[in-house]
């Protein structure tokens, strides 16, 4: 008898698992964009660049020419965009537009 409690438990147990795996994190902010919703799953967030190295965040890690990203390689890296390579095909993927912050010094005109 306890047997088949327990395991009646453990199955109740599982079944609500599978029935809360689609609820979202109550902590995560709410303007919080999941990694790679960009374009072609890919999501380019900053640049980096001078005359001797470019660098992206895409997907939330610093990648630079020649580096895969989810079995797509970085191709070029411009002031805006990265260009990425699966195959024969390409894919450019613009930095995702976030709001500028004006800072203000105080005791300034």
């Amino acid at each position: 008898m306890l047997n088949k409690l327990f395991i009646g438990l453990l199955l109740g147990l599982m079944c609500m698992q599978w029935g809360f795996a689609e609820l979202r994190d109550p902590t995560r902010p709410v303007n919080f964009i999941d990694q790679g919703s960009g374009k072609g799953g890919m999501r380019v967030d900053s640049i980096i660049s001078s005359e001797s190295r470019q660098a992206a965040l895409v997907n939330g890690r610093w990648v630079s020419v020649g580096d895969n990203v989810d079995g797509k390689e970085v191709t070029r890296i411009t002031a805006d965009s990265v260009q990425f390579k699966t195959g024969d095909k390409y894919m450019v993927v613009s930095v995702e537009e976030q709001p500028v912050k004006q800072l203000s010094v105080r005791g300034t005109s």
